[in-house]
């Protein structure tokens, strides 16, 4: 499993710039070790992405509201 981090600013144009910060990768064992899992466990791919997604905080997500006009 591959991970990637992102950076998103606005350059000197107001135009935003995402550039890639760091890249990640894993295996089974990487992901069970960081979801407390015993390192052994045979798990659906839903329920990793669940319990990924259960992780993220709204710090960590992207939202740019200023996009959508209604």
């Amino acid at each position: 499993m591959h991970f990637h981090s992102y950076s998103l600013r606005l350059d000197s144009a107001n135009d935003f710039k995402l550039n890639l910060k760091e890249r990640y990768s894993t295996n089974s064992s990487g992901i069970s070790k960081l979801l407390g899992l015993k390192a052994n466990a045979n798990m659906e791919l839903n329920v990793i992405v669940k319990l990924l997604e259960s992780k993220i905080t709204n710090d960590t997500l992207l939202t740019l509201p200023f996009l959508f006009h209604s």
